[in-house]
């Protein structure tokens, strides 16, 4: 097209957009063109964006970094992209003018970046990104066919993460046992078609494969090689291979010319030297001592045989030990064990066996070529009588077991301890006599101070006394433990001063008036093999009554600038401006201070520093008036292990500043850097500081100030490149004392955080802590070396380590103990076993987090733990399924109902049993079919869905749909431990013993066991959602809210007890005990294949609604209708067995002690619906309304509002009488009906037709007579009283008219409160017998119940006569009268205790809340107005009226004074 008609077709175009925008404008509608111009800009190319690195690997995640933006907090998306495909990049991190994003890897080409903003415009940066992989070289080019050929890449964007590499010649693979970002090492595996052919080497990920810039530098060739490297013997000097052992190894072809010979142990490259015999090495003692394997790669003529290799030990000695190879056991259970072995490592895994039983606790430390264990048995097991064996790295060095011997007494020594009068390198210690055991005598010694030191060298001078090397560290507390013929014995030898050689200090530097930097330099006599400290103390205008140690004083510790020869020189630290004091210098201390672990100085920090009392405190000061405080005092950088030698009275004058740092945001800080930090205070202007004299060092880490003011400070962090750990973790275990590396006072820089304003350094009242990510490769190149390969984790307070334990070489690793006072999270990129023996420690323990679950199978096994952990296992949408049909006995094929089956082969799943007929049972997935999903092993019985309608006698139909579940019972993350203190479970499997608290645990197996019979087992959660829950004893379930979860029983129980505000949608194997002192909804829950269904154990309004029964012994132990309340129906039960009610044992009563009073509800609706049978067996069961098995208390049991079908059967409705035939003789027995809708036939007995009537102490109220045919009131004939109106019924009971009350008047126990008596005639012990006046006693009708009924608004009479001699009267000095039943709650009766009132006086106590309040006497009672507790004194007794107060039955307690 011509060129002249397209420019006019553009101008057109350009016109006539102009004619419509300026036609928008006259129309007022500028927003309309308003919008067009901002989307012109879409699309557009700022030309200063740019994003960098230029490369990254398709390997591993990487950090991409976008520069040159104005507004980076308005960025919504972050993308790469291409013509093909778009990333999306998870933000991480802002700063002024860029953003950090996270590339998880995946893909590979040139991709350009792209941002979107919050306002739409997108963004696109100039410059492109190559995601790739790429091979540089590989040596050697050619090799065995055989295989065993260690094969070098060189190149770039590989990964530290070797399960990630997949490395092929052709398609034959090799081998990765090392891999970095540049190098890879693999090993070539026999190629045998592939003889004298030449591949390309390639780095595989799914399907993305590697480049190169010139495929030449990749091919390797497969030759045939005679010269086949071979191993003839490996000899060492010790024939154990100890470390630092010089081994030996003859062969054949180990070397070659050209060729480089490489020999590995392990995954470890040993350096070695060649020599006639072949080559030698010395074992390095990083060299782990499991067993291995050692391996020759000679070049392309491949390697040797694998050849095993362990490392080996001596065992030189074991302390403690007695010459008749026996050690002592103290405390019941606990011993200890010292030893001296050639040569021990940290790596070193020491371990016991016992000859039966189990350890309980075992604490391990290794220092130098020492270890020190100490142990106690598991009590709860088989007690152990002998050590078996010392397993070192899986070999047992112990040739004879060691006997435990029992130390009965406790063993008191002592000694007289001095400097050696003749060598003043040695103590010399004399035992002082010992009257009990003359014949004493010390066979070795444990010196205990920071560290426990053994003493081997003790020689014996005389009879009793000995000599051992003199130690010259400045301890202040020296003990000792000495293993005698008689026991071991713990001495504390008193101050370290006797102990250490004497130090003389000299202060050089004179000046007194001194400034923030000045030099003071001071003389010291003796080096120590601690550090020597300054320690500068001011007074600060408190006064501390409770530590006088350090009354109203201030503590600056500063270690020493320089060291030359015996002259150390400090700066001095900047004095903070407290309180205004009348003395203005400060002392000086020089002291010994153990700093290789700086110890509490961070936990000082945190717990004092930042305590808000401390600071609310600081914030007001300075003050004019000195104050007295418990918690005046600063400690800056003070550490605990500090022994002061020498003091320099008011050695200085200090200028004093007031500047100080209140927050740091954000408080955790990436080690990569690049963030912007603000920093809030005050002062922060001073001495006319400027941004160019602010130093801000975090983490011995430069921030950039960007911004300053008085009160604030802005500045970006910079990288971080190495951070310093403890010399030695190990100690931890001994001291016991949370020791953490000093942030701000070392001098090395490699972890200070300190924010100087000039010279002046700011008074930190926070901290920060370092983000250390083992996800990120680039800080794994960092870190590596301070983390992996340890068995003893470290990860101090202020550090947060994202630590990848698929970095680490083995399959199966095991920490002897993680100390973790900062936040350890720990992820996994391959598939790894992981045993910790134990975990302490102030901070918190997470296995994946929230934002990087744990994707690999990861088994994990906690021996012992003190701290809180953190499960994130591989998030799967679901877990449960439901089966179809059936599934039938023998069949391995479960149809589920379920359209999409989230499981794989290996996958493990349960079919749960349904009803009481089936079992659980668990199977392993073989495949998966659409629906269909086969399992390793057929089923064991048949589970069948049961479907079915059952209609109320209102025509309503209710369906009953009863699906057997299909549960996936295995998770990728798996943890097993004993104390389970969880903060968060996600998607794990978690076994616990005894109980677990966790804030949520969701789509989780958790798996509860105790190791005691009839032990409860706990869970305290604040919410479970969508898990499982496994048990096999009594359980006590409190959760806030528990939703869509599966209680599993292992092994029947009667029921759980739960304590929840929301219960819904739950399936249990269990009945449910409500324990909620609160109002709780309990909603649409199936519980089936029980032994009881509900049971409330606590009177509370529970909101019941669509609940379901099926397959149960019994519906209920108790259940209070008129507290339930419902929509429509609470409960609808299905195949009920045996029982409608089975009652509990105790009758319920508050949390103080009160009975309840129930009235009946008044709703005429049912709200629990019971059907005895299925349609498919619909005479299967005949159950009956009531069984009370326990004969030996009260019991209320409430049968309102229900309907039942299937009970036409029941020849018998009520059984009273227990499994052994007793009865009701320490109690009544009542049962309480209303509104019951049943089939049961009108020719059933109500009670065992069997049993004398006089015995049976029941009570039946049937206020509407929808039990009996008739409301009545059906009472045994032992409680007939003539006020009651009762005549014989067609079935011989009692049948009264008279509303009843029914009480108890016991003269066992007291009342907190009442005064007790002396002055009447008998004791409490003596247990009377409580009759009715005028009522001669036999001991067949009343043998210890002491229980009267009573009508309503009438009186009864009683009085207590001796329990052996009834003919006469019993005068208690206290006695109760309990209320248990009142039917009218609006009524009252009153009961009168017949007695002397000339002789006696009384008085009446009422018992109300764990109170008693004493009631005053009335002038006259009337039945129908009195209330509870008011009494009225007759002649011949006294009128006690009784009645319900609030829903309850208050008790009455009765003093009885003799008058004088």
């Amino acid at each position: 097209m011509n060129k002249k008609i397209i420019c006019f077709i553009l101008l057109g175009f350009i016109l006539t957009l102009q004619t419509q925008g300026q036609q928008l404008l006259d129309n007022n509608n500028p927003s309309i063109v308003q919008e067009l111009l901002r989307n012109s800009d879409r699309f557009l190319q700022n030309p200063t964006l740019t994003v960098s690195p230029n490369e990254v690997s398709f390997l591993s995640q990487s950090h991409i970094i976008f520069s040159g933006l104005s507004s980076p907090q308005d960025v919504v998306k972050i993308e790469l992209f291409n013509s093909s495909q778009s990333i999306s990049l998870q933000f991480l991190q802002a700063t002024s003018n860029s953003i950090v994003a996270l590339f998880t890897g995946g893909y590979s080409g040139l991709f350009q970046g792209r941002i979107t903003l919050n306002s739409g415009v997108t963004v696109v940066s100039q410059n492109t990104i190559n995601i790739r992989v790429k091979i540089d070289s590989i040596s050697p080019n050619q090799g065995n066919y055989k295989g065993g050929v260690l094969l070098t890449i060189n190149g770039s964007n590989f990964s530290y993460y070797s399960s990630q590499v997949q490395v092929f010649v052709g398609n034959v693979q090799c081998t990765v046992i090392s891999s970095s970002e540049t190098q890879i090492q693999c090993v070539t595996q026999p190629a045998l078609n592939l003889v004298n052919q030449q591949m390309n080497v390639i780095i595989k990920s799914g399907n993305l494969v590697s480049t190169t810039d010139n495929p030449n530098n990749t091919l390797f060739k497969f030759i045939n090689v005679t010269q086949q490297p071979v191993i003839t013997s490996i000899q060492s000097q010790t024939s154990k291979f100890i470390r630092s052992d010089t081994v030996q190894i003859t062969g054949q072809n180990l070397f070659a010319q050209g060729v480089t010979t490489q020999l590995y142990i392990g995954q470890t490259n040993i350096l070695f030297t060649q020599n006639n015999q072949g080559l030698s090495f010395f074992i390095p003692s990083e060299i782990s001592g499991q067993l291995t394997q050692l391996v020759i790669y000679v070049g392309q003529y491949g390697s040797t045989q694998p050849q095993k290799f362990q490392i080996g030990y001596f065992l030189n000695y074991l302390f403690g030990i007695n010459p008749d190879q026996t050690v002592y056991v103290y405390n019941t259970n606990q011993f200890q064990l010292y030893g001296s072995v050639s040569v021990l490592s940290q790596k070193t895994q020491i371990q016991l066996q016992l000859d039966q039983g189990s350890l309980g606790s075992f604490d391990l430390v290794i220092i130098n070529n020492f270890f020190y264990i100490q142990a106690n048995y598991d009590l709860q097991k088989q007690v152990p009588t002998k050590i078996t064996q010392l397993i070192i790295d899986g070999q047992n060095y112990l040739a004879n077991p060691i006997k435990l011997l029992s130390q009965q007494d406790q063993l008191m020594v002592s000694f007289d301890i001095r400097i050696h009068p003749t060598d003043s390198k040695f103590f010399q210690m004399k035992l002082r006599p010992n009257a009990q055991y003359p014949n004493l005598a010390v066979q070795s010694l444990v010196v205990k101070g920071l560290q426990s030191k053994v003493i081997d060298q003790l020689i014996q001078e005389s009879a009793n006394t000995y000599k051992y090397q003199r130690f010259s560290s400045n301890y202040t507390d020296i003990s000792f433990v000495a293993y005698t013929n008689y026991g071991l014995a713990n001495y504390y030898g008193g101050s370290s001063a006797l102990y250490s050689i004497q130090v003389k200090i000299t202060q050089i530097t004179q000046t007194q008036n001194v400034k923030t930097g000045d030099l003071l330099q001071f003389q010291i006599s003796q080096p120590s093999k601690l550090q020597y400290t300054m320690n500068v103390m001011c007074p600060n205008g408190y006064i501390d009554q409770i530590s006088p140690r350090f009354s109203g004083l201030d503590i600056y510790q500063v270690l020493p600038y320089q060291q030359r020869g015996n002259v150390y020189s400090f700066y001095f630290p900047t004095i903070i401006q407290r309180l205004a004091t009348p003395q203005n210098t400060c002392d000086i201390y020089i002291a010994e201070t153990d700093v290789s672990f700086a110890s509490q100085s961070q936990q000082d920090n945190i717990y004092f520093v930042e305590n808000q009392q401390f600071i609310s405190s600081f914030l007001n000061e300075p003050n004019s008036n000195p104050q007295i405080d418990v918690n005046p005092n600063l400690k800056v950088g003070f550490t605990q292990t500090t022994y002061f030698l020498q003091q320099f009275k008011n050695a200085v004058i200090p200028q004093k500043q007031r500047i100080y740092v209140q927050t740091i945001q954000p408080q955790t800080l990436s080690a990569n850097g690049g963030e912007q930090v603000f920093i809030t205070g005050n002062n922060f202007l001073a001495n006319s500081n400027t941004v160019q004299t602010t130093q801000v060092t975090l983490f011995g880490v430069s921030c950039v100030v960007t911004s300053l003011t008085n009160t604030q400070i802005i500045c970006i962090s910079g990288q971080k490149t190495n951070y310093k750990l403890p010399e030695d973790v190990s100690q931890y275990n001994l001291r016991r004392v949370l020791q953490v590396k000093r942030q701000d006072t070392l001098q090395d820089g490699s972890d200070t955080t300190q924010i100087l304003i000039g010279k002046e350094s700011a008074l930190l009242l926070t901290h920060i802590n370092l983000k250390i990510d083992f996800s990120d490769q680039y800080q794994v190149r960092l870190f590596k070396n301070q983390f992996l390969d340890q068995q003893a984790l470290f990860v101090p307070y202020n550090l947060n380590l994202v630590l990848d334990i698929g970095l680490y070489s083995a399959n199966q690793i095991t920490f002897n103990n993680i100390h973790a006072d900062g936040q350890l999270v720990i992820i996994a990129s391959r598939d790894v076993d992981v045993h910790i023996l134990k975990i302490y420690g102030n901070g918190s323990i997470s296995f994946g987090s929230s934002q990087q679950n744990i994707n690999s199978k990861v088994n994990v096994v906690i021996d012992q733990t003190e701290i809180l952990l953190s499960a994130y296992g591989k998030n799967v949408q679901s877990y449960s399924y439901k089966l179809n049909s059936v599934l039938k006995a023998q069949s391995n094929v479960i149809e589920v109902a379920d359209s999409y089956v989230n499981l794989q082969p290996g996958n493990k799943v349960m079919v749960l049993a349904t009803s009481l007929d089936e079992v659980n049972e668990e199977f392993v997935v073989q495949s998966v079919n659409g629906n269909q999903i086969t399992v390793n092993t057929p089923a064991q019985s048949t589970h069948t869905n049961t479907i079915e309608s059952h209609n109320q006698q209102n025509g309503t139909s209710r369906q009953f749909n009863i699906q057997v579940p299909v549960i996936q019972s295995d998770r990728n993350l798996s943890i097993k431990v004993q104390s389970c203190s969880f903060i968060n479970i996600y998607n794990a499997r978690v076994e616990c013993q005894n109980s677990l608290q966790s804030n949520i645990v969701k789509n989780s197996f958790i798996i509860m066991n105790t190791q005691k019979n009839g032990q409860r087992l706990q869970i305290n959660t604040l919410n479970i959602q969508n898990s499982a829950i496994s048990i096999s004893q009594h359980l006590v379930l409190s959760s806030l809210n528990f939703k869509n979860n599966f209680i599993i029983l292992s092994k029947q129980i009667d029921f759980i007890e739960v304590n929840s505000s929301d219960f819904a949608n739950n399936y249990l194997q269990a009945g449910v005990a409500t324990n909620s002192q609160t109002t709780s909804q309990f909603t649409n829950n199936l519980i089936v294949s029980s032994n009881f269904c509900f049971t409330q154990q606590q009177v509370q309004i529970i909101q019941a609604n669509q609940n379901m029964c099926f397959s149960t012994n019994s519906f209920t132990q108790n259940i209070f209708p008129s507290m339930i309340q419902t929509n429509d129906l609470a409960f609808s039960v299905l195949d009920l067995r045996q029982y409608l009610i089975r009652n509990l044992p105790i009758m319920l009563t508050s949390q103080q002690g009160d009975r309840f009073a129930f009235a009946p509800d008044s709703s005429s609706n049912s709200k629990f619906f019971v059907v005895a049978n299925t349609n498919a067996n619909p005479s299967k069961n005949s159950p009956i309304l009531q069984l009370n098995d326990n004969a030996y208390n009260f019991f209320q049991s409430i049968i309102q509002n229900v309907e039942l079908q299937g009970f036409n059967k029941a020849q018998q409705l009520i059984q009273y009488a227990d499994q052994q035939g007793q009865y009701f003789k320490q109690g009544v027995f009542i049962i309480d009906s209303l509104n019951l809708k049943s089939d049961i036939s009108s020719s059933a007995q109500l009670f065992n037709p069997t049993i004398n009537d006089q015995l049976k102490q029941l009570i039946v109220i049937d206020r509407d007579g929808s039990l009996t045919g008739k409301p009545q009131n059906i009472i045994s004939s032992n409680l007939i009283v003539p006020s009651l109106n009762c005549a014989l019924n067609s079935q011989n009971l009692n049948s009264c008219s008279s509303q009843i009350g029914v009480f108890q008047a016991t003269t066992s126990g007291s009342y907190n409160g009442i005064f007790q008596t002396t002055g009447c005639l008998k004791s409490l012990n003596d247990l009377p017998i409580a009759i009715l006046d005028g009522t001669t006693y036999t001991s067949d009708l009343n043998e210890s119940l002491n229980t009267f009924v009573v009508g309503l608004t009438s009186q009864l009479n009683f009085k207590f006569i001796d329990r052996i001699f009834h003919n006469q009267e019993y005068i208690p000095c206290y006695f109760n009268l309990e209320p248990i039943f009142i039917q009218d709650l609006t009524k009252s009766f009153i009961a009168k205790y017949i007695i002397d009132t000339s002789k006696w006086s009384l008085e009446v106590y009422l018992k109300q809340n764990s109170k008693a309040v004493l009631m005053s006497p009335v002038t006259s009672l009337d039945v129908s107005t009195c209330t509870h507790g008011q009494y009225l004194v007759q002649p011949d007794g006294v009128q006690l009226c009784i009645q319900s107060t609030q829903g309850q039955l208050y008790g009455l307690g009765i003093s009885v004074f003799l008058i004088l």
